[in-house]
Parts: structure tokens; C-alpha cells; sequence
């Protein structure tokens, strides 16, 4: 069983998305372990190695490029950097979970001292908690299943389903797409935004490229 300082080791070693997804995995499970067997520094350990592969991988991710190019200072095809899209795919880690590591990743200071505060108290750490300190830290709001929900909204009344349902319908047969029209006003947005976003537009745009991907998929 690797140990707490040898699992620091190897998380600071980690460049990729994927080994750094295995020593969170690990560490998880010898969490569980650990809870099942009382041993409470253990698991405070243990958890505390999850959550900083957790930013890690954050550290990682918010680097990579979203679109193929070559790496700095070089010219040679062989020299393509792997997208963000496909390390994330890769590791088998959801773009609305790389988002969440990335806002814990933009703490800096304040994870160091999340973990410090927690170690001095003999506290389990966790994510909530941490995503909280960061987010007092980086007065940005941490983005809970609450709020994701209030981000996304709630689904239509039946009513208003069915009657959106028909109006893209009645589109559809005069060969006028409503989604099309969306669409283009959706990359007029993007456009006119110049690549600065609120973490609430970054949600949302990333709940749409899912949509898109799931059914390009299906």
C-alpha cells in the first residue's frame, strides 16, 4: 500500500490526465478502506491525495488546447498536443467534472491552506468544503449540483413542451429551423463575447458541446 508521502510523489510526477485519474481512483478506494477499517488518519490521507488529484488533473486540463496544434517551438507533425476533448475522453472524465477540478486548480494558495487547516484539525477534507474555501478565496461562485440545476433550469411544463414541440414542427415543415436560427445566434454570442465568459456561460456552453457530442454519438 503506497503511503501518503509517496502518493505526493507520484501526483507531482503525473503529466497526464490519465495517471493522474489512477492515483485518484487508488486513493479512493483505500478511503472506503480505510473507513471500513476506523482507521481515521488513513482515511484523512487518503482523501486528502483524492482531492489533490483532483486539482491536479484541474492543473493539467485547463492547459491543454481545445482544437489540434502543434506545441510550442516546433514544426513537426509528430509534435501534435492530444486536445483537451480527447485526454478527457481518454481518462474517462466528463467535461463538467475537468470543469470543477479546474475551478479548484484556480485556488492556489488557498487549497495549500484548506489542507493545512484540515490536517491541524484532524479533519476528513473534502470536496464541497474545499471547492468552498477556494471560491471565498477566488470570489468566484463554486458551481453545486444546486446550482447546476438552477444554471440548466427545470424542465418545461407539458404544456409549454407540447407547444414548443409544435412551433418547431410548423418550422420544420415550412423549412424554417428554429434551431438554426438558435444556432446562429448562439455563435453570434460567442463571437461578440471575445472568448470572456462567467463561469455560468462556460456551464452552459459546455451542457450544449455534451449535447452535441451525445448525439453525434447516438
Amino acid at each position: 500500500m503506497m503511503n501518503y508521502d509517496r502518493f505526493r510523489v507520484a501526483l507531482a510526477d503525473c503529466v497526464r490526465v490519465d495517471d493522474v485519474k489512477d492515483i485518484r481512483d487508488k486513493a479512493k478506494a483505500l478511503e472506503l478502506y480505510a473507513l471500513q477499517k476506523n482507521d481515521r488518519k488513513a482515511r484523512r490521507d487518503m482523501a486528502e491525495i483524492k482531492l489533490r488529484a483532483m486539482v491536479r488533473i484541474g492543473e493539467i486540463t485547463r492547459e491543454l488546447p481545445k482544437v489540434q496544434g502543434l506545441r510550442r517551438g516546433t514544426s513537426s507533425a509528430h509534435a501534435e498536443e492530444v486536445t483537451k476533448r480527447e485526454a478527457l475522453h481518454a481518462a474517462g472524465i466528463s467535461t463538467s467534472c475537468a470543469n470543477d477540478y479546474e475551478r479548484i486548480a484556480a485556488g492556489g494558495i488557498a487549497v495549500d491552506k484548506y489542507f493545512a487547516t484540515t490536517r491541524a484539525k484532524g479533519d476528513v477534507p473534502t470536496q464541497k468544503a474545499l471547492a468552498e474555501a477556494v471560491a471565498t478565496h477566488t470570489g468566484r461562485m463554486p458551481i453545486t449540483a444546486k446550482t447546476k440545476k438552477r444554471l440548466v433550469g427545470n424542465p418545461l411544463p407539458p404544456k409549454k413542451a407540447a407547444r414548443l414541440k409544435r412551433e418547431l414542427a410548423e418550422a420544420a415543415r415550412m423549412d424554417a429551423s428554429m434551431l438554426c436560427m438558435y444556432a446562429r445566434l448562439l455563435l453570434r454570442a460567442i463571437a461578440a463575447a471575445n472568448g470572456q465568459f462567467s463561469d455560468e456561460e462556460r456551464h452552459l456552453l459546455d451542457e450544449v458541446s455534451e449535447a452535441i457530442e451525445a448525439r453525434r454519438a447516438a
